[in-house]
């Protein structure tokens, strides 16, 4: 049987179509880096990018998010909102109300035990600043700092020394608010918020 030139190219187009059909098949899928924990697909990019803008070199991001996301995974598994949240998000995120200083506990012992260069000076970008700032400033109002100071100006006056100001081991310590260099920091900001 003599094939036409019509059945030729019908056929060469099929075999090309296979082929390269084929070779997409056989070439290596691009990895995802994530973390499965439970069944759940966590990918770990988002988390990555995140630690690094806050804390650079200065932590082994890899580690701190599969240490944050298997953690806070166990700390929120049991409370199907929190939960369900965890799962949408694919993120880790502060929880308000009871659970708020049990995550930030397990934050804290996250990045302390995967820190690479504790001599890491933290520098902070504009939006954590702000979010520092507020902290603090709610932080001192609830508090009760002393008459005659203003809780607003202490905390952009702290927030502004310690961007750039103090390192990632100091930050991360047991207590950093009782090291001799937040100590100084502190009194220069009393100073400077006085109320006038």
């Amino acid at each position: 049987m003599q094939l036409t030139s019509n059945e030729k190219i019908n056929f060469a187009l099929l075999f090309l179509f296979v082929a390269i059909f084929t070779c997409k098949q056989l070439q290596p899928k691009e990895k995802v880096d994530e973390l499965v924990i439970d069944g759940i697909h966590m990918r770990r990019q988002p988390c990555k990018e995140a630690m690094d803008e806050m804390f650079g070199r200065g932590v082994d991001t890899s580690k701190v998010c599969d240490c944050l996301f298997s953690n806070f995974y166990s700390f929120v598994k049991n409370d199907s909102a929190l939960l369900q949240r965890f799962l949408v998000e694919q993120m880790v995120f502060t929880p308000e109300g009871h659970w708020r200083e049990d995550y930030l506990l397990l934050y804290a012992a996250c990045i302390r035990s995967n820190i690479v260069d504790s001599n890491y000076v933290l520098h902070l970008k504009p939006d954590m600043k702000a979010k520092f700032t507020g902290k603090f400033s709610k932080d001192f109002k609830a508090q009760g700092i002393p008459h005659g100071y203003n809780p607003d100006s202490l905390a952009a006056c702290l927030v502004d020394k310690l961007d750039g100001g103090i390192t990632i081991g100091e930050y991360f310590a047991d207590d950093y608010s009782k090291l001799p260099r937040m100590q100084e920091m502190l009194l220069k900001c009393l100073a400077d918020s006085a109320k006038k």
